[in-house]
Order: C-alpha cells, then structure tokens, then sequence
C-alpha cells in the first residue's frame, strides 16, 4: 500500500495540515505502507520562498518519517508538480482525444459573475456550458460532466450540480487534474484528506474513469475547527509548528496531541496510536481545539525534557542560529544571570504583555505592520528597516516612540537588538506575535466603551 501528503508551499503547516499528515502516518504505520511526500508546487504566483524546505523542517520536528520524496526520490519521482509539466500536458491530450473535457474561451469574469447569480438564485455555483458544443481548439479546458444522473459514493450528488471545473489554464494543470494524475502514476492506494474535499470528489470520479484509472481508495477525514469560546484567536487559526513553539508549546506535545485527537485515547507516540487506529472508526463530526487539554499535555512533555534544556531552547529558535544567539547575548552581558534574561526574545509569555499605550495609535501601527510583514518575501534587516522607515514618516512617529511600541513583540526592553531577534524568530512567529498584541489591544480598548 502506498499513501501520499500532499501540501503546497504557499503557505505554513497549521494545525489541520499536520492532523491529515498525522492521519496518514498513523494509517502507514499500522498497516506497513510506503509513505510519499509530493509538493503541489504549480500555483507559482502563490508560492513561498523558502516554503517547500520550512514543510520539510516542519515534518521533522514531528519525527514524521517520510519513504519516498525529492530529497528520497524512489521510483515514481519526480515528486514536485512543476517538474512533472510534461507527464500532464501526455495526458490532458489523451483527456480531450477521448472527450472528457473541452476548450472553453469564457472568462473567469464572466464565469464568477455567473457563479454568484446562481447563489443568489439558490442554484448551485456552477458553469452553464456555455462552450460545451462550440469545438474551439483553443482556450482555458474543462472537465465535461453528464447532465443527469447522480454520482455515487462516499458523497451522494446529482451530476448536474458538479462544476465543470477548469482542468488546464495558463500553460498548466489545476490541482484536480495533477492530483488525479500524480495518485495514478505514483502508484496511490489509499488517499487520506479532509472532509473539504468532498465535494470535489465527483470530478476526481471522472477523471479516473474517463482516464480508465484504477481509482485510489478514497477516505475523508474530519477537519479541525475552532469553537466560538475557544482561546484561541480567530486571527490564529492557521498557527504552524513555530507559532506553537514561540508560545511555549513544543513539538512533542503538538504531535501527542494531534495523534490523540485522531484516535481518541491519549497516547505518546506514534507506535501506540498506531495500535488504536481504524480509519473506519474516525469520527464523523469536525473537530475543535481543546487549548487546556494541549497544555496539559505539554507540562507532561516538559517534564521529559526538562534535563535537555538546550535542546528545548533549540527548538524556539530558527535552525542553526543557537550560537549566534548566545554569542549575540554574552557580549551585552557582565555576569550569567545577564545572558539568560537577555534570552526573554525566546521565551515569549503572551499573558505578561504590557502594553505601553494601549492607543489607538499603537493598533493602527501593528496592523500596518502586519500587513506590510505578511508581503514581505525576503525576510532581512534591509527590508525589515525599510517598512519601518516607511510607516513611521507615514504616521508621523518618532523613532523611539516606534521602537517603544515594537518592544513587546520581543519581549521586553532587556534584549538583544529588534532586528536581531527578528532574524532569529522569522517571519511567521513575528506575524504570530503581532497578532496576539493585537487581538489583547482590541479587547482592552473595547472593555471601555
């Protein structure tokens, strides 16, 4: 049996990622499988830099142990989408010859427009086949799918209420068209994903058989949620692994606790859960984070490591930087007890923020810092400083004042230089922070009105 994981580098790992890559690994342990990672790397304009190696850091935090990859290639390869153009344009070729799918000269304009209308009608958002019989041989490809009759299966629907999705634009293959393909030729057996796929589900169906596939065995898992009373903030939802870790949650606690979630006994490792898991016995209903029932688990894991501090503190700061860290920190200090309260830049403690203002000035300046951090592509001083200069002639500040501000992101004013521990942390647990200053400025100024 052979599973894969699928993520693309446009984004982190959050939470609901890792429960399905949890779910996989737990599903090859069990039954001796070949686990693939794949990255669905064609939607070029949204790729991160650097985020197909953070996913690869990501899974090793975890200790998710990985078969077959481009770092492992075996012999299905290559195993990143952009590499695999070729092999798709074969069969999209092969699709249109046996008539599963047309050229379409619509626009998305047009096509969105249209979408919206049916919603508004109450009719299901899809494309009316305005194209369907016009033969052009140019223009976007669409899957062509029956008018009558229900499609069968784990998600019951009449054909006339499944879009005619967009196989190939722009020179390359949609996720469902390269997915359908890449689960076939990498020799798929078993497809573990969330429930959001459902509905997809249908189109991957003809696919496969207008492509005379043998189809994958197809399982939809829950997805995680979050509770309306949940602590955790809506800005948060989509925490990665060094959100978690910058809060003080390490990597053990998140991987027993996504691995309980699953199979709903609290265990400690894979091999344990492994011995609990059937995936006919996930739960039906979506599942929501229990922020207690996380930290409990991580003053357990604590206790573990306590005696591999180092290690512990490692792991809250980016990949390789431990001794420039602590170099950066021994040369402001004059005794020990300096250098380990110079480190307050790694262990952020949300619930001691103090905030110096609490104005709307200062929520007005972390949000535009937050935007203009969210489009950064190249995370360096230079950048960095030039947002800075940027927002602060915007608004007028002067530079201790914006410095003032920007403290409690680092923790507090006895540490090392703002750009330094912004280099260290990175970019997403930065984001992280600002958010959750946010969210504890937002509530205090509406305590008052």
């Amino acid at each position: 049996m052979r599973l894969r994981i699928a993520p693309s580098p446009t984004g982190i790992l959050h939470l609901g990622n890792l429960y399905s890559v949890l779910a996989n690994v737990l599903f090859s342990h069990k039954y001796n499988s070949k686990l693939i990672l794949r990255i669905e790397d064609t939607d070029i304009q949204r790729n991160k830099i650097n985020a197909i190696e953070n996913i690869y850091e990501d899974l090793n935090k975890i200790r998710v142990n990985i078969d077959e990859s481009s770092k492992n290639p075996g012999l299905y390869g290559p195993y990143k989408q952009t590499e695999r153009i070729h092999i798709y344009k074969f069969y999209i070729k092969k699709l249109l010859k046996m008539g599963g799918c047309f050229f379409c000269k619509c626009s998305f304009k047009r096509v969105n427009i249209l979408k919206k209308i049916n919603l508004l009608l109450g009719d299901p958002p899809t494309y009316d086949g305005k194209c369907l019989n016009r033969n052009y041989l140019t223009g976007k490809i669409r899957l062509k799918v029956p008018k009558t009759g229900i499609c069968v299966g784990d998600y019951k629907i009449n054909w006339s209420n499944v879009d005619m999705q967009v196989l190939w634009a722009n020179s390359k293959p949609t996720y469902h068209f390269a997915n359908v393909i890449d689960d076939q030729l990498m020799k798929i057996s078993h497809v573990l994903r969330g429930r959001d796929w459902l509905t997809s589900f249908p189109k991957h169906i003809l696919i496969n058989s207008f492509l005379g596939f043998n189809m994958p065995k197809y399982y939809h898992i829950p997805l995680i949620c979050n509770k309306t009373e949940s602590k955790l903030s809506k800005r948060l939802d989509n925490m990665g692994i060094d959100s978690f870790l910058s809060l003080g949650i390490i990597s053990e606690a998140i991987l027993r606790y996504l691995i309980s979630l699953i199979v709903c006994v609290d265990v400690s490792n894979i091999s344990e859960a492994s011995s609990y898991f059937n995936i006919n016995k996930l739960k039906q209903q979506n599942i929501h984070i229990n922020g207690k029932k996380l930290i409990l688990i991580n003053k357990m894991c604590l206790h573990e490591v306590v005696h591999d501090v180092n290690n512990v503190i490692k792991s809250l700061i980016r990949e390789g930087c431990f001794n420039n860290v602590m170099e950066l920190c021994v040369k402001k200090s004059l005794i020990l007890h300096d250098t380990y309260k110079l480190l307050c830049f790694v262990f952020w403690d949300y619930k001691s923020i103090k905030m110096i203002f609490m104005s709307n000035i200062e929520y007005l300046l972390l949000n535009l810092l937050l935007i203009e951090y969210k489009k950064l592509i190249i995370w360096s001083k230079i950048s960095i400083q030039n947002i800075h200069k940027k927002i602060t002639n915007y608004l007028g500040l002067k530079t201790r004042t914006f410095c003032t501000i920007l403290t409690p992101i680092i923790g507090n004013r006895h540490s090392i230089s703002l750009y330094d521990v912004y280099l260290i942390i990175g970019q997403k647990v930065v984001i992280t922070r600002i958010s959750l200053i946010l969210e504890k400025i937002y509530n205090k100024l509406h305590q008052h009105i």
